[in-house]
């Protein structure tokens, strides 16, 4: 799954799909304009609301096992 409309990706999904013959769906944002040279090589494209990626973020804070502590910015 590739959570990106950015098509800096396109030769990594085209890598994966056709040389290591992977499957890899394109999820991007409802309102987003589909990148038409990245949708080629995909497998599928789904679309994805605000909603659900504001829902399905990590906790603001993260501790790691070395007791560091990890903070998303503010402004995400």
């Amino acid at each position: 799954m590739l959570f990106s409309n950015d098509s800096d990706m396109t030769y990594s999904v085209q890598i994966s799909t056709e040389i290591c013959k992977k499957h890899v769906g394109l999820y991007i944002d409802k309102k987003a304009t589909t990148t038409k040279i990245l949708q080629k090589y995909a497998s599928y494209t789904k679309r994805i609301s605000q909603t659900m990626l504001a829902t399905n973020q990590l906790p603001a804070t993260i501790k790691t096992s070395f007791s560091h502590t990890i903070t998303k910015p503010k402004n995400w």
